[in-house]
This record gives C-alpha cells, sequence and structure tokens, in this order.
C-alpha cells in the first residue's frame, strides 16, 4: 500500500510541475507575426550635400508575402555625416517562385507590395543619380 500510495504522491507531482511548467511558458499571442530585415545599400554621385553618397534600403518581411520598404538616410561616404533626410530611392523586384514583378519608389515613410510567397529578389537604386545599385534577396 505505501508503494501505491508513493507512486500517487509522485505522479501528481510530475503532472503538477508540467501544468506549471506550460502555464509558464505560454506567451501571449502577437497579432502580427515579427518582421526579418534584410539591408542593401546603394551607393551613388549626388552633389550636395555630399559628392559621394549612399543609403540604405531596409526590406522587411513577416512571412506574410509582403514586404515592407523603407529607405535611410542620404550618407556621406567620405565622413560619418548624414543630412537627415532620404533622397528616394528606385525599387524593383521579382518573385522567383511566382514571375510576379514589379516597381516601386521608396523613402523614409515605409511603404508595402504583395509579392506573395517565395523568394524574392531586389535590386535599389538612387532616384535621378548615377550610381552602383544594390541587390538583395528576401523571402517573404
Amino acid at each position: 500500500m505505501t508503494a501505491h500510495r508513493t507512486h500517487l504522491i509522485r505522479s501528481a507531482t510530475v503532472a503538477c510541475a508540467l501544468a506549471g511548467a506550460v502555464v509558464a511558458g505560454a506567451a501571449p499571442a502577437s497579432a502580427e507575426p515579427a518582421y526579418a530585415s534584410q539591408f542593401i545599400r546603394t551607393n551613388y554621385l549626388v552633389g550636395s550635400p555630399f559628392p559621394f553618397a549612399y543609403e540604405i534600403l531596409e526590406a522587411a518581411t513577416n512571412g506574410t508575402g509582403v514586404v515592407r520598404l523603407t529607405a535611410g538616410e542620404l550618407c556621406n561616404q567620405l565622413g560619418p555625416r548624414c543630412a537627415g533626410y532620404s533622397s528616394g530611392l528606385t525599387v524593383q523586384w521579382i518573385n522567383f517562385a511566382s514571375g510576379a514583378s514589379g516597381a516601386t519608389e521608396a523613402g523614409s515613410t515605409p511603404t508595402t507590395i504583395t509579392t506573395g510567397g517565395g523568394p524574392v529578389g531586389i535590386a535599389v537604386s538612387a532616384v535621378g543619380a548615377i550610381g552602383v545599385p544594390g541587390f538583395g534577396i528576401v523571402n517573404p
């Protein structure tokens, strides 16, 4: 009878411990999945305020087939200064899985594009400037 009682107490203890672990480990559900970002840099000649500049495009996705595009500040390649604004970027994209493609402009205010699922190739260049385009891949 003592062995049966000991077994019952152990079983109850393990069950309570497991229930506590499940409750403690449960996190509140998020309204939207977290974003994963890819940063794509483009270099170009701009003139004022910097002769040689760069901007970085953030292409963020959360697994829903949508990519959020945001252009960073116009920055000087020759020194640690930024202009405090974005000059705007031209973005061209293609979904390698479906063949869908498009083009848009991105600035400091986020722009979203619906690309669908699958890997998406992105080419970015400065609006109205001569430079070296940037390339990247995201997987929405």
